[in-house]
């Protein structure tokens, strides 16, 4: 079996963090993030 694990979110996320939340509308749950100063402002409020 091969471990896996998670690494911590970090700033430079971001873009990552934007294409998830444009990839499907049900993201609108977590919150809105519509640009990639909108997607910093996120990942910063979750670290």
């Amino acid at each position: 079996m091969t471990d896996c694990y998670l690494r911590e979110l970090r700033v430079e996320d971001a873009a990552d963090v934007l294409a998830a939340f444009r990839s499907n509308d049900d993201m609108m749950r977590q919150g809105s993030v519509t640009s990639l100063s909108d997607a910093e402002r996120y990942v910063s409020n979750l670290l």
